[in-house]
């Protein structure tokens, strides 16, 4: 049971990222295009550095639920 919640906790994380790098990708598209060039210059970040933070902090939440599952003992069956 517990490698099917890692599992798709994994699966779930890499989902989230690629739509995140949609979003940045669309972000940087309607920059280069003049749209959105007072958020691209104001914040000073570029595309790939929204997605690595973003990336890092879904690492950190994911080894985080690990950590809340480890902790949790699991039930002991009986019989």
């Amino acid at each position: 049971m517990r490698q099917v919640v890692i599992f798709l906790l994994l699966i779930l994380s890499l989902l989230v990222l690629f739509f995140v790098g949609k979003v940045i990708y669309g972000l940087k598209v309607l920059t280069s295009k003049g749209f959105l060039n007072v958020f691209a210059s104001s914040y000073k970040l570029e595309a790939l550095q929204i997605f690595l933070l973003i990336s890092i902090l879904l690492l950190l939440l994911i080894s985080i639920l690990l950590q809340l599952i480890h902790l949790f003992p699991q039930r002991k069956k009986k019989g």
